[in-house]
């Protein structure tokens, strides 16, 4: 799915999350020219700035549960709780 694809499906951030300085906005529009030669304008490049935000700060609400260590586990196949 393509960043013009987003916007048209409706998947632009609503809730600003952070404010982004102009600079860092600019700087991703040259990034995306130069590394993937897409020009967007400055309305679809400020959303998709935020809508990249948004979408990292979902990511790291995810929490993976820890993985068992050998410790955890006797010598006898059991776990410290006995199972």
């Amino acid at each position: 799915m393509g960043i013009q694809n987003v916007f048209r499906k409706g998947f632009v951030a609503k809730k600003i999350i952070m404010k982004l300085k102009d600079s860092t906005i600019e700087e991703l529009g040259v990034i995306l020219k130069e590394e993937f030669s897409i020009s967007l304008k400055s309305k679809e490049l400020k959303d998709f700035a935020y809508f990249l935000v948004s979408f990292y700060g979902t990511l790291l609400k995810f929490e993976t549960p820890p993985t068992p260590s050998i410790d955890d586990f006797s010598t006898k196949g059991e776990n410290k709780n006995g199972k």
